[in-house]
């Protein structure tokens, strides 16, 4: 198998396991989900099913990444409620060929690999949490890298709202620092992913939906085969 084809398939999987996510968040929405006001934000959002309503948005201002590269991340919690949101619980995770250089002011590392924040949020308010990261000198050329930001009720396990930031990677020469802004100075900013989600963003999920799809596929391959024969 050639190095490009090894590339396209990594690259689909990534995205086809992004919308199985996001396939499994849009069909735990009620019947009754009141649509979003976009606002002045970007993104498509799911009304969640439980937990206070907010959405959450991940972003270090650029497109690709490259080895040796330095960003800031960029997470924005919204309020979409009147009441207020207290002990709100923020998580970062980092992909593995991702360092973290620096947690933003108020951000607890754990296991080198998470960041988390604390805050409470009024009604209809937002709040930004920041990390500086760099893409380790070892780390992949091909393919892409995502960097996952959730909201968590306090003292809760599972996400309420989640969503990720991807870059492609690249073997480009990396820029000498961070501009401090989540990206240098050239770069072209990128609309923010968001999501609003009563599950937790995760993998796992997608795998539970592309396996489900791969049953489908291959029971429409045997029907298909039926009538030929």
């Amino acid at each position: 198998m050639t190095t490009s084809l090894r590339t396209r398939r990594f690259r689909s999987g990534a995205r086809a396991a992004a919308l199985a996510c996001a396939l499994l968040a849009a069909a735990a929405q009620p019947a009754g989900a009141a649509p979003y006001d976009e606002g002045d934000d970007k993104g498509k959002d799911v009304r969640g099913v439980t937990g206070p309503a907010m959405k959450i948005a991940i972003d270090n201002a650029r497109k690709t990444s490259g080895p040796g590269q330095e960003a800031t991340y960029t997470i924005r919690v919204s309020s979409l409620q009147d009441g207020p949101i207290e002990g709100l619980v923020v998580r970062q995770t980092l992909p593995d060929g991702m360092d973290l250089v620096e947690p933003g002011p108020g951000g607890k590392v754990r296991g080198g690999r998470e960041v988390t924040w604390t805050a409470d949020l009024k009604g209809h308010k937002h709040a930004e949490f920041t990390a500086r990261t760099r893409i380790a000198d070892g780390a992949s050329t091909a393919g892409e890298l995502a960097a996952t930001a959730c909201a968590y009720e306090k003292g809760a396990e599972a996400a309420v709202v989640c969503a990720p930031d991807i870059d492609k990677l690249t073997g480009a020469p990396a820029a000498a620092r961070d501009d401090g802004r989540g990206g240098d100075r050239d770069a072209e900013p990128r609309a923010a992913a968001e999501s609003d989600s009563a599950v937790a963003y995760g993998l796992g999920a997608g795998a539970l939906l592309l396996g489900g799809g791969g049953v489908v596929f291959a029971l429409r391959r045997r029907a298909a085969a039926a009538r030929r024969g």
